[in-house]
Order: structure tokens, then sequence, then C-alpha cells
């Protein structure tokens, strides 16, 4: 069973390295294209981490990114107003996926490491 799931999982990680890939393609580049927009993306802490604010801006529910950005870490986050208004449906969309993709996929793994150390399932 375990090792079931594990597969799952891996082919869902597969999937999802392709949504960042298709993500960064069709919207980042985009918006890093306008001058307006290119220093409001976010603050780059890896390679690659622009990608995941973006897609956080535009699908996190507004009310909630909004206690992101008003709080202490708020200057690391992208402006979802000027991205919001710079985009299409098909970037909301594609920045949704990604970004529920990602927190499953977060949520899955930590779950395999409990079951595997706390309860010997993997052994």
């Amino acid at each position: 069973m375990f090792s079931t799931i594990l597969l799952i999982a891996s082919v869902l990680t597969l999937m999802f390295w392709i949504e960042y890939l298709v993500f960064a393609q069709v919207t980042v580049r985009k918006l890093e294209k306008n001058h307006k927009l290119k220093n409001e993306l976010g603050a780059e802490l890896l390679s690659g981490w622009r990608i995941f604010n973006v897609a956080r801006a535009l699908a996190m529910p507004t009310k909630i990114f909004r206690i992101l950005q008003s709080g202490p870490l708020g200057v690391l986050q992208a402006n979802s107003k000027l991205i919001q208004e710079h985009t299409n449906q098909l970037d909301r969309v594609l920045a949704f996926i990604l970004f529920w993709h990602m927190y499953l996929l977060a949520v899955l793994f930590i779950g395999l490491m409990i079951a595997n150390l706390g309860f010997g399932v993997g052994d």
C-alpha cells in the first residue's frame, strides 16, 4: 500500500514540475517582459521562487493574501493587484492548478513521512 501511494505521489510530482514549467513560460515570462511589473513579482530568495510568488498571488483567496502582504514579510510577496490586472483567465487557472497542486503534494509527502517514521508502514 505504501509503495502504491509513493508511486502516485511520484507521478503527481512529475506532473507538478511540468505544470511549473508551463506556468513559468506562459505567465511569468509575459509578466517579466512588462517593465512596470518586473520589480513587483516578489523577492526571489532562490532561483525560480518568483514563479511561486506569482502563482500564490493569483491563486490564493484575496483576503488571505492581503493579510500576508500586510504582515512583517509582506515585502517578499508579489503585488497581487498589479499581477491580476495584467493576466488573463488562462493565467489564473494555471496559477490555481500549480499552487494547490504544490500544497497537495506537500501534505501527501508529509503524510507519507509520518506514516513511514511513526508507524513503520513503509518497512
